[in-house]
């Protein structure tokens, strides 16, 4: 018990959960938590609760025999195999001492974790209720929370289940990289997946059964970025890793470099079948100054009919644009 007293205790996740968010937000946010916690200090609730997290059971305390000892520590003296076997048991022993104590501090964590909208929800369960006026197992809190924040959200019972893991199936069998979308994030995305999917009872490993199947599929999704690679690995040219995280390191490896588009300038003539168009250029002030009065109208009448010709061809944004590049002297076009 001292022991678990000199623990630093747990801290609430920086950002709760929200039933108004969606389905795929609490995936997201059940995912943040765990990352999180896993950095903290091992003791017996943080183990705890990561058990839930990631295998969705209970804790258990686990008393190890000689055997196992000695298969975990080979090459070891008899005097050191004792000493370890002692060291186990102790430790053994702390963690069923601490394992009530542990419990009640998991669920109060899981229950802080909840936003307001969330605690509105959950309060309202029937299930949810029983246990908090019971046994307060936090894996029976979480489980009604993923019940009614994910699983059964839209509704109790097989059309509802079965309308839920079709779309997710449809996600799965459908699920490409988003072309401003990390290769780490798609693969995050992709896991969520799974793991919902493992939540209503429909295991992808059975189907993916190798690290190298799921590399597969990953690839398959990856976006134009990785073009190459995925030609390479269509082709066999390059062998598919064993798993997912030996192909993104491939990937960030093998990325094609971003292709800069070449920007080539356009003139626009204007043509006419009687004859070619004649737009008097810009000249200096001496020359515009020795020109005659009607020689200057006559310029600038032409100009502006060129201009207003040139204008009805075009959209209304076009014509605002030569309007405003008319100079002050009219055929003064810069």
């Amino acid at each position: 018990m001292a022991e678990y007293l000199r623990s630093p205790p747990l801290p609430a996740p920086e950002l709760k959960s929200s039933y108004s968010s969606g389905a795929d937000a609490c995936e997201i946010w059940v995912d943040s938590i765990t990352r999180a916690l896993g950095r903290e200090h091992p003791s017996f609730a943080q183990r705890m609760i990561m058990e839930i997290l990631v295998n969705n059971r209970l804790l258990n305390v686990i008393w190890k025999n000689e055997e196992r000892i000695a298969t975990e520590n080979p090459n070891r003296t008899a005097e050191q195999l004792a000493l370890l076997m002692t060291f186990e048991n102790k430790a053994s022993l702390e963690d069923s001492r601490n394992k009530i104590t542990s419990s009640t501090t998991a669920y109060a964590w899981f229950y802080k974790s909840f936003g307001k909208d969330s605690l509105d929800v959950l309060c309202v369960d029937p299930a949810f209720m029983a246990n908090d006026s019971g046994a307060r197992c936090p894996l029976v809190a979480y489980n009604r929370f993923t019940a009614t924040h994910i699983t059964e959200r839209n509704g109790i019972g097989e059309m509802s289940a079965v309308a839920a893991v079709n779309d997710l199936l449809i996600k799965f069998s459908q699920m490409v990289q988003l072309t401003s979308e990390h290769v780490s994030d798609y693969y995050l995305r992709y896991q969520r997946v799974v793991k919902a999917l493992g939540l209503r009872n429909v295991n992808v490993n059975t189907w993916l059964d190798t690290g190298r199947k799921h590399a597969t599929k990953f690839a398959q999704g990856l976006s134009d970025s990785y073009a190459q690679l995925k030609r390479d690995l269509a082709n066999n040219l390059v062998a598919t890793p064993d798993s997912i995280s030996l192909l993104i390191i491939m990937a960030m490896q093998r990325k094609d470099p971003p292709m800069k588009p070449e920007y080539v300038k356009k003139v626009v003539f204007l043509t006419d079948a009687a004859k070619q168009p004649l737009w008097y250029e810009k000249v200096s002030s001496e020359d515009y100054a020795a020109l005659s009065k009607a020689e200057r109208a006559h310029r600038s009448e032409v100009n502006r009919k060129l201009a207003h010709e040139f204008g009805e061809m075009c959209c209304d944004k076009y014509l605002m644009i030569v309007t405003n590049m008319l100079g002050p002297k009219g055929y003064q076009l810069v």
